[in-house]
């Protein structure tokens, strides 16, 4: 076996080479994907979560002006038809 190698140590090499070579080409594609991947997730993750938060500051503004226009003695029928919304709703966040 040793013989085989001496005398083909030429394209041995190349062949060890291009293995070689293969296998970081693989290597270095997973991992761009799995940055791609990882990427797209904090995308999607932001984009959730500033929905999310732009629902819980309407909801919370929303419990303020009720607070306040029950105070001022407004009905629930009035604040929703002014908040644009059910009368569940707002009796949900009072």
């Amino acid at each position: 076996m040793g013989m085989f190698f001496r005398e083909n140590r030429n394209e041995v090499t190349k062949s060890m080479v291009l293995d070689y070579t293969w296998e970081r080409r693989e290597e270095l594609i997973r991992a761009e994907e799995y940055e791609d991947g990882k990427r797209e997730g904090l995308e999607i993750g932001r984009a959730e979560g500033e929905k999310l938060g732009r629902a819980e500051g309407e909801k919370d503004t929303h419990r303020f002006l009720i607070n306040k226009w029950l105070q001022k003695g407004k009905t629930i029928a009035e604040i929703a038809e002014d908040l644009g919304k059910s009368e569940e709703y707002v009796e949900s966040l009072m």
